[in-house]
């Protein structure tokens, strides 16, 4: 799914709500606001990102991409790590150090609000999901599926039966 299709997917004005309402109370500028806001969606659209909200990458390959160029603020890699630092604070994403270096970033708002839409779709998300090393947010990114799972009505018996297929081949 291209960058275009992964954002109209997403409830865009509930999503820069609870992006807003985790930001508010950080005391930002309006630039840094603005940073935030850029680094958050440039983590959901990023081609070296994933469309469900859990990847492995490093800070540096992200914030070289984003490209703000140098200025008054530093350069775009400090900007970004300025951003992630307020991002995480806020509770909207979640970093991991992996031991080679990358991180593994978990992203809440993402399995809330861009649902698989198919069970095949749902499947590539779990065959992905199974690429990204072990990890404590692996399992809060499939617990976060389990939960909004239920809310969707008759499509989530067929998720909780996909999950248990996986978990169960993973075991054997």
């Amino acid at each position: 799914m291209d960058i275009k299709g992964r954002l109209e997917a997403i409830d865009i004005i509930q999503l820069s709500y609870e992006i807003d309402t985790g930001l508010r109370w950080q005391g930002l500028l309006p630039e840094q606001f603005s940073d935030c806001k850029t680094a958050f969606v440039h983590l959901m659209t990023s081609p070296i990102t994933s469309p469900f909200g859990l990847f492995t990458a490093s800070v540096q390959a992200l914030g070289e991409e984003i490209d703000w160029g140098d200025n008054e603020h530093g350069d775009s890699v400090a900007r970004f790590c300025t951003a992630l630092d307020t991002l995480e604070f806020a509770g909207l994403i979640r970093l991991d150090q992996n031991p080679d270096g990358n991180h593994i970033w978990y992203l809440p708002l993402v399995v809330k609000h861009l649902l698989p839409p198919t069970i095949a779709q749902l499947q590539n998300w779990l065959i992905s999901w199974e690429e990204v090393p072990d990890s404590p947010l692996k399992s809060e990114w499939l617990d976060q599926l389990k939960s909004v799972a239920r809310e969707w009505g008759p499509f989530s018996s067929r998720v909780m039966l996909e999950i248990a297929k996986m978990q169960a081949e993973k075991n054997t």
